[in-house]
């Protein structure tokens, strides 16, 4: 699976000497998701083997609260924590014509490191 798209992070909050912040994050993200299952079966001494391939499209949406603390002017570290929905769409099985789709809701926590290059 692969996703792109962008993130928006707003600062709703800054200590006075800056320092420390506390953020608003979301994002929305499209992508592919490819999924192969392969399936053995032992049964009366033989064994038999099949494999099924599934691809199709990935929607991400993302919605949450954070914030970091610079430990120094070129290094940061945070924390995340929100809400997630993602939907898989148009997913079809190898071979077939006809597709499926899927969606799934949750939460979502995140440890951020933040490195500045340059001076």
């Amino acid at each position: 699976m692969w996703q792109i798209g962008p993130e928006i992070l707003k600062d709703v909050w800054r200590s006075a000497d800056g320092r420390t912040r506390a953020n608003l994050t979301g994002g929305l993200a499209y992508g592919r998701v490819s999924i192969t299952e392969k399936l053995t079966d032992n049964f009366g001494g033989s064994t038999t083997t099949s494999e099924t391939s599934s691809s199709g499209s990935v929607i991400t949406v993302r919605a949450g609260i954070g914030g970091e603390h610079w430990l120094d002017r070129h290094f940061a570290l945070g924390f995340e924590a929100g809400l997630r929905y993602s939907s898989a769409f148009d997913v079809k099985e190898e071979g077939t014509t006809s597709t499926f789709g899927l969606g799934v809701a949750g939460t979502y926590a995140a440890l951020r490191a933040q490195v500045v290059l340059g001076r």
